[in-house]
């Protein structure tokens, strides 16, 4: 794997955590009900967490230098 592919795994990992700062929310109000909340929460956790182990099997596969 090279960096370019690593950083823009990284990358989409941290961009599914800060969709909870979504300015376009704007309060409390807007916020969607507590169980589809947490079901995007976990999606977006398992999403990312999923990434995470791609480039754990793509650095154990590829030979060291």
């Amino acid at each position: 794997m090279n960096a370019e592919t690593l950083a823009s795994k990284v990358w989409s990992f941290c961009h599914t955590l800060f969709w909870l700062k979504d300015a376009s929310l704007g309060g409390l109000d807007n916020l969607p009900e507590p169980h589809v909340l947490v079901g995007e929460i976990i999606a977006h956790l398992e999403s990312g967490l999923e990434a995470f182990r791609s480039v754990t099997e793509e650095l154990e596969s590829s030979p060291t230098t």
